[in-house]
């Protein structure tokens, strides 16, 4: 989103399940984080499972509302896996705090 050094790409897996690589560009290596998306067109919303990078098996779901004024985001954390090791102290509290919590993100 914005980033000119990252690549998208989608693998269909069944009608609502959806495999997505981004393959972030940097000085040193390319780096590949994969989620596995699960879609639910009914409800708009869809839940995101990273499968790779410091919190894998982490899950996220994702909601969109239609109000008055416009659709907002909002996003839940279901769950959070992390390799502390490979975390910032900044990066696990900022994971500890979210679980189970909702983010409202503003309309668009």
């Amino acid at each position: 989103m914005g980033n000119n050094n990252v690549k998208h790409h989608g693998v269909p897996l069944s009608e609502n399940v959806v495999l997505l690589k981004d393959v972030f560009c940097t000085q040193n290596n390319d780096v590949e984080k994969q989620k596995l998306v699960h879609l639910y067109p009914d409800g708009l919303s869809w839940t995101s499972t990273h499968l790779t990078c410091p919190i894998k098996y982490s899950q996220f779901r994702y909601k969109l509302l239609l109000e008055t004024l416009g659709v907002v985001l909002i996003i839940e954390t279901l769950h959070v896996e992390q390799e502390t090791n490979n975390l910032y102290l900044d990066e696990q509290l900022w994971c500890a705090n979210f679980v189970g919590k909702h983010r409202r993100i503003g309309g668009f």
